[in-house]
């Protein structure tokens, strides 16, 4: 009985501990540095320090496609993952037989074929965004996170282009009508000639891991974020999907 009574205390203890640690982590806030940039290829740097950068997490991809993540305690680097640039003399070649010409031809069809089918069913899925619910809903998060996040600095440019031209022109529309294109520090250009994704996102503040669970959870469980990831179909209106919420 008494071993039991002492494991018993020795779990209250434990679990108190483990309490007041997650309570401290939601309740002290994070320091925070995020830089990513797209255009031939992508760039990303982010730093989630804590506790006076006591204790921190890194995150790097440079443009030469090497990337790295790593802890930092008391400036003690533990590497997580790293990896370095593919060196293409290194690869070794997959030796074609005879036929070389009509496996290749094969190859390059069925590839052909392949790009299509991706292409039009990325169309579909962005078609399922381009709704007001559903950007009002992003909008809102993004506002809530803004107040919460406290940026130091707040930097977005995007240049955008659908395959579509109808979805850039849809999405600028959106953007201007729910007022996106007032937000300080956000700029927005659509490309109706090509498709193009390019632009660079800089913020540096803090942040309550708390106040951000919070926030990203009831986004999540918004009416048009949940039809969207459960796949249900919402009422079409004018050909396009609508989502109630």
């Amino acid at each position: 009985m008494a071993f039991l009574g002492g494991l018993v205390i020795f779990l209250g203890y434990f679990l108190l501990i483990i309490f007041a640690l997650l309570l401290v982590i939601l309740v002290i806030p994070f320091r925070y540095k995020f830089y990513l940039s797209k255009k031939t290829s992508l760039k990303l740097f982010f730093k989630l320090a804590w506790l006076f950068n006591s204790a921190a997490l890194v995150i790097v991809k440079n443009e030469d496609l090497t990337y790295s993540t790593y802890f930092e305690i008391f400036k003690a680097r533990i590497v997580i993952k790293k990896q370095a640039k593919t060196n293409e003399n290194e690869i070794t070649k997959e030796i074609e037989p005879e036929n070389t010409r009509l496996n290749l031809q094969k190859k390059q069809s069925a590839k052909s074929e392949k790009r299509k089918k991706k292409k039009k069913r990325r169309q579909l899925e962005v078609s399922q965004f381009l709704n007001r619910n559903f950007l009002q809903k992003v909008v809102k998060m993004v506002c809530d996170l803004l107040r919460w996040l406290q940026p130091d600095k707040f930097k977005v440019f995007l240049k955008i282009g659908f395959a579509d031209p109808c979805n850039t022109g849809i999405l600028a529309a959106v953007c201007y009508s729910i007022g996106l294109t007032e937000v300080r520090g956000f700029g927005i250009r659509p490309i109706f000639e090509e498709e193009v994704f390019e632009g660079i996102v800089s913020v540096r503040g803090r942040i309550n891991i708390g106040a951000l669970l919070y926030i990203v959870g009831k986004f999540i469980l918004s009416k048009p974020v949940l039809n969207i990831l459960i796949n249900r179909k919402g009422t079409k209106v004018d050909g396009r999907i609508q989502y109630q919420g």
